[in-house]
């Protein structure tokens, strides 16, 4: 990216096609994830032109990368079995592991 040129757009944006409260937008691009009302959820956006101007969501972030870390970069609690967190972490997203 020269100097001169604007970044794109990243994070939590008012949904530039109004149908939710916000979308994520990845590389300038609107994506699935919407949220409403505090809940996340998938609406694939609609296959129509996004308009110029865009109204960030949330800002005043993370700027020390924060933001950025992944599920590996995680570090077991001290004392927990890694079998246990595995288990804590399919219990929130309602699924089940499985530890054969």
């Amino acid at each position: 990216m020269d100097r001169h040129e604007k970044p794109l757009a990243e994070g939590w944006y008012r949904d530039p096609f109004g149908l939710h409260d916000g979308r994520w937008l990845s590389g300038g691009r609107p994506t699935d994830l919407v949220c409403d009302d505090a809940q996340v959820t998938h609406d694939e956006p609609p296959d129509e032109p996004m308009p110029a101007s865009l109204e960030r969501l949330l800002e005043g972030g993370p700027t020390n990368g924060e933001d950025l870390k992944r599920i590996g970069d995680a570090k077991p609690r001290e004392g927990m079995d890694p079998k246990e967190q595995s288990q804590r972490v399919w219990d929130v997203i309602g699924g089940t592991a499985n530890h054969s």
